[in-house]
């Protein structure tokens, strides 16, 4: 769950001459740790002085940002691969391209989900994760194995970034190196 952050709001004049009103802004923060960004209007400036305005503008803040904000799952070490990806991934990746969403998506169904969709985040682990990469590697060719690496990179840098997990991090980053591991050996 995000932690409850203090802020107070920025107060604003918006508009000009007998329209002048004065605005608040400020954020209110969600179980992810994202936040939305929030203007609410507080009346005239000529109806208002700034003294009052300044007591709306706390009013407002504390109003909105009360509520705790509601937790998306129960227990972030209970979330499985498919879950985390399906709920938490993918929407964050609306800007991809149909093709690439295609290309990311059926490497996840044929590679990654068969093996880890049912488990836990926090129970994937560097051996795992190789293991997986090693089985593959009679079939297909290090070019498609390398695409699978790099799908799983991503997924669990954004994993560690929302800081699932220590086990997530250290995943993520053991892969990462390992991506440029294999990069570099097989670069001239």
């Amino acid at each position: 769950m995000a932690r409850s952050k203090f802020q107070e709001g920025s107060l604003f004049n918006e508009g000009q001459g007998a329209k002048r009103k004065y605005v608040v802004r400020f954020r209110v923060y969600d179980a992810d740790g994202g936040f939305t960004k929030k203007k609410v209007s507080l009346g005239l400036v000529s109806s208002l002085s700034k003294r009052d305005a300044n007591r709306r503008r706390t009013e407002v803040v504390a109003q909105h940002t009360a509520q705790l904000p509601k937790a998306t799952t129960t227990n972030k070490s209970e979330m499985t691969f498919e879950t985390f990806y399906r709920e938490r991934f993918l929407p964050l990746k609306t800007h991809w391209s149909e093709a690439h969403s295609e290309s990311f998506e059926y490497i996840l169904d044929s590679f990654l989900l068969p093996k880890f969709g049912d488990l836990p985040l926090t129970d994937i682990d560097k051996v795992m994760v190789q293991s997986r990469l090693n089985s593959l590697a009679p079939g297909y060719s290090g070019s498609t194995i390398s695409h699978v690496r790099r799908k799983m990179v991503e997924i669990f840098e954004e994993a560690s970034s929302r800081s699932l997990s220590i086990a997530t991090r250290r995943a993520g980053r053991r892969c990462r190196q390992e991506l440029e591991n294999r990069n570099s050996l097989s670069s001239p």
